[in-house]
């Protein structure tokens, strides 16, 4: 069982449009990450993910950063 200590959270500045596609990648990866919409209008994105899965999370965010973001929003890590 997974208790809170063990998660960590990541914020996320995306383009309104792709939260849906972001939810759809990380549904690909299995247990790596929950995202939940924090603030719909500015798009801003709560990852809760396990300490362990860090790493494979920031790749992948990483990777997509372009399909992700406009100029006025930002990935924060």
């Amino acid at each position: 069982m997974t208790t809170k200590a063990q998660l960590n959270l990541l914020y996320a500045h995306i383009n309104p449009e792709r939260i849906g596609f972001l939810r759809f990648i990380l549904e690909g990866y299995d247990g790596l990450a929950q995202a939940s919409t924090a603030c719909p209008k500015s798009a801003l994105v709560t990852l809760r993910y396990h300490y362990k899965n860090r790493a494979t999370l920031i790749s992948i965010l990483d990777s997509l950063e372009e399909k992700l973001v406009n100029q006025k929003s930002r990935l924060i890590k």
